[in-house]
């Protein structure tokens, strides 16, 4: 029988606490850097419920990004995975209409194998 690693699914929120954590970050202070209500970032952390839309996590780690640049410091709980990559594009191309979704992905498909 084989074991299934659910960790993949549980989307990037695990890894955002981490980060914001590691950094010495409150929700607070995410909140206001990022423009996402802290209501919305906690539900993100806890997972479960609603899919975030992709443009939502990303304004939350482009704060992160920004907070670490100035605070001149790289978090160790950084997320620089496959995994963690794959889930973010995930949710940005889910918060897309299906035409532009459709034409992105032929795009990225032609980019990667170099046509």
């Amino acid at each position: 029988m084989a074991v299934t690693d659910h960790s993949r699914h549980e989307g990037p929120g695990r890894q955002i606490a981490a980060r914001r954590t590691a950094l010495g970050m409150s929700i607070k202070a995410l909140a206001e850097r990022s423009g996402v209500h802290r209501d919305t970032i906690s539900a993100i952390e806890r997972g479960g419920g609603q899919t975030p839309r992709g443009a939502t996590v990303g304004a939350i780690t482009s704060a992160l990004d920004r907070f670490e640049e100035e605070a001149g410091t790289t978090s160790d709980q950084t997320p620089t995975d496959v995994d963690f990559f794959l889930d973010v594009m995930g949710l940005f191309l889910s918060a897309l209409p299906e035409s532009e979704r459709q034409q992105l992905m032929r795009d990225i498909t032609r980019q990667i194998v170099g046509r």
